[in-house]
């Protein structure tokens, strides 16, 4: 979805510069071959030998983490390490700010942790471990943890580890108990995590009471439908279908508790994204479902069963978006609609947050630069202040990112494919089942040029 290109930086003193240096053990062209012929204890052996090796990588990662936040440290891009980390490493925002910061509390407050780490005598994870139980404690009641379970740290497993650090965290301050508490509940959240076969997670970090209270109310709903004439679903089950009727309903109505949905969040956003032939039943290809991702043909058909129809026309042969369409006179929604769909999610080409939860930020600034689709793109309020900060956008054309860090190392994000790519894009007559279509008060066509309009009776 996006290209990386890294421009050399020439070395600031005489010394060589450690990007010149090799990093690694030299890697192994046929590695089966390599350890063809040892016998079970010499293969053990370089099981062990490889995981030291590991530990100490990590170790010098931690260290390299450490010095790129601090030669930042108060300038303008102080606290933008993680993103030149996310960038490079091709992981999410919240994963390179978890470990930069987990390297940092190493560095700066574990060093005897980081040390053993650097010698191979505890693994990355069990550092993780250590690093996850001192969060939020005094430099000094960390560091009497650190002494008391470091000792005997390798010897155990993750479970015993975290069994042991929370024993040794209730011994050295057990008056901080209900601070330590107070302190995590500030970060309560739900997250939304994506998932195979048409399926997501939602999970929910919050007080203990709240969250009983969530559930609480969810079962007993559910075991009052259970009890209705000949229903068949399991408990599980209604709970599930349960929380996701009260957020429909929500939606439905536009607002709760005389709170109004912003605009993209109304029932006509559940938006999805499918070809005339997969609607009619004679393709199965998959849709698009806003804020999700892939999903399958039958899903596809039943979301939209039960949607609001906006015009969505894609490229038959990249997939991406070519024109939104709206019964809006707004030409402010028309514009924005068009960018969301285009876009999907914030362009920082590791961001995965939704774009309708996003700053629409011009590329060139207004006035110099147009309010335009051309010109605009979804932002996430970190990655603004990012750009604000020093990291530079470009769109060379609409729907086409290119991000520049203050290392100089370049990124290209492109415009996600809302329809799977057709290397087959000529003319197909429409099939006669379009007419079971025209009959809900839908128009489907199909352009010579392979793509899909498909509108309601406002178009």
């Amino acid at each position: 979805m996006f290209e990386t290109q890294s421009i050399p930086r020439k070395p600031t003193s005489g010394r060589p510069s450690t990007a010149d240096q090799p990093s690694t053990p030299a890697a192994s062209a046929d590695p089966l071959g390599e350890v063809a012929g040892l016998d079970e204890e010499q293969l053990l052996s370089v099981i062990v030998d490889c995981e030291r090796q590991v530990a100490a990588l990590q170790a010098r990662q931690v260290a390299a983490m450490t010095a790129l936040a601090d030669a930042r440290a108060g300038t303008l891009l102080e606290g933008f390490a993680a993103d030149e980390v996310a960038l490079a490493l091709t992981i999410s925002p919240n994963a390179a700010r978890q470990r930069v910061a987990d390297a940092q509390t190493l560095a700066r407050r574990l060093p005897d942790t980081l040390s053993a780490l650097a010698g191979g005598a505890l693994d990355y994870y069990r550092a993780r471990c250590i690093v996850e139980a001192v969060t939020g404690l005094d430099d000094d009641v960390a560091a009497a943890v650190q002494a008391r379970v470091l000792p005997g740290a390798a010897e155990r497993t993750a479970t015993q580890l975290r069994a042991a650090l929370r024993r040794a965290v209730l011994t050295t301050d057990p008056a901080g108990a209900e601070e330590r508490h107070a302190r995590v509940a500030a970060e309560r959240r739900v997250d939304f995590h994506p998932d195979a076969d048409g399926m997501a997670y939602l999970g929910v970090a919050a007080p203990a009471d709240d969250t009983l209270a969530v559930y609480t109310a969810i079962d007993g709903l559910a075991r009052a439908a259970r009890r209705a004439p000949g229903e068949t679903r399991t408990l599980p089950q209604l709970r599930a279908d349960t929380l996701a009727d009260i957020a429909r309903d929500i939606l439905a109505a536009g607002g709760w508790r005389g709170l109004a949905l912003p605009r993209q969040r109304h029932r006509a956003h559940l938006q999805v994204t499918v070809g005339a032939d997969t609607l009619l039943g004679v393709s199965d290809e998959p849709g698009w479902l806003a804020g999700y991702g892939p999903i399958s043909a039958p899903m596809a058909r039943r979301i939209a069963a039960d949607a609001t129809w906006q015009r969505i026309l894609t490229d038959p042969v990249t997939g991406s978006l070519l024109d939104y369409g709206t019964a809006s006179h707004d030409p402010g929604a028309v514009v924005e609609g068009h960018v969301l769909t285009r876009d999907q999610t914030c362009v920082n080409p590791v961001c995965a947050t939704p774009a309708a939860s996003c700053d629409l930020d011009h590329t060139i600034p207004y006035p110099a630069g147009p309010t335009a689709a051309g010109n605009l793109a979804p932002l996430c309020r970190h990655t603004h202040r990012a750009k604000q900060a020093g990291f530079r956008l470009a769109q060379p054309e609409p729907g086409v990112f290119r991000w520049t860090t203050p290392t100089g190392r370049t990124y290209t994000r492109r415009p996600p494919a809302l329809a799977p790519p057709r290397p087959d894009h000529r003319y197909r007559a429409r099939s006669p089942d379009a007419d079971q279509i025209g009959a809900r008060g839908w128009r489907v066509t199909r352009a010579k040029g392979g793509s899909t309009h498909i509108a309601d009776a406002n178009g």
